[in-house]
């Protein structure tokens, strides 16, 4: 299929090249003058060069798309309320509007589970799962699906957003900017941890893997999916660290065994035929890959 793509050159974004291209698609990526194409050329990408801001480059965008990925996001927008909403709101609003006119092109939109804030009792943190956000980032997104699921209710379009963790990786062709490099590092080099931090993650690889199992799929039409694999406490990675290391860092037990303070479900993302099983397997992979690269 011919599958677009905004926000190709980020860090999601690349990997979701790699796995379009590995899964056969053709690609149309949206990208702003300037920016390093290098994997883009090596996927056989047809270019459209401007930005999300830029009608005309979005008419061009979705031209003959089968489906649209939608993975760009300016963070340094989200520092103004106003700024956000021009550079990252109305753009996207407008390119699901381009999508309607083309003829109900399929919309994958890739979200946060940062739309979700309290957490009920009792209640499973699953897509049922009120997404009360408590910053702009996750409030910007939530705003996005509603709108997206509108349009699935009101135009027919097949619609749905993508909710992943916090994205570990080592990005292709930059492996310096691989996640927690610097703690990575940090730690391998004696530095003591003294931190009680954690958050869900899900690895790069598998959340391209699950969007893209979601190109021309009916079964996806108007939905959300979590995309989370483990929970990961910051000293957890710390101990993986040193024992990969041979480090002698002191770390400090803030969590003495304590079970993650929320679980996040990923089943509807399984039944597609996700992969999100890594664990801390995953996380001792990418420690190994980072120490390896220095």
């Amino acid at each position: 299929m011919q599958v677009a793509l905004t926000g190709a050159t980020g860090f999601v974004g690349s990997f979701l090249t790699l796995e379009l291209q590995r899964q056969g698609h053709d690609i149309t990526a949206l990208v702003r003058p300037g920016s390093d194409r290098r994997l883009l050329e090596q996927a056989g990408a047809t270019l459209v060069e401007g930005s999300l801001r830029d009608e005309t480059a979005l008419r061009r965008l979705v031209e003959g798309a089968a489906a649209v990925i939608h993975a760009a996001w300016d963070w340094e927008a989200q520092h103004s309320p106003e700024a956000n909403w021009e550079v990252n709101l109305t753009p996207s609003f407008r390119l699901l509007e381009q999508c309607r006119l083309a003829g109900g092109v399929q919309m994958l939109f890739v979200s946060s589970v940062a739309v979700y804030g309290p957490v009920i009792p009792g209640h499973p943190l699953d897509e049922t799962h009120p997404a009360w956000p408590e910053e702009l980032y996750g409030g910007s997104k939530a705003m996005l699906e509603d709108l997206l699921m509108a349009y699935h209710h009101q135009f027919g379009m097949n619609t749905s957003s993508w909710r992943p963790a916090a994205v570990y990786g080592i990005p292709p062709l930059r492996p310096l900017q691989a996640s927690w490099r610097d703690f990575i590092l940090a730690v391998a080099a004696g530095r003591p941890v003294d931190t009680d931090a954690g958050g869900s993650v899900v690895s790069a690889e598998d959340t391209a893997h699950a969007i893209v199992l979601g190109i021309g799929n009916p079964a996806v039409a108007g939905r959300n999916f979590n995309l989370v694999d483990t929970y990961l406490y910051r000293q957890t990675l710390a101990e993986i660290v040193r024992e990969e290391s041979g480090s002698r860092a002191p770390i400090t037990d803030r969590v003495g065994g304590a079970p993650p303070r929320y679980r996040v479900l990923s089943d509807a993302a399984w039944a597609l035929g996700a992969r999100l099983d890594r664990g801390l397997d995953g996380i001792r992979e990418h420690v190994r890959r980072v120490l390896a690269a220095g």
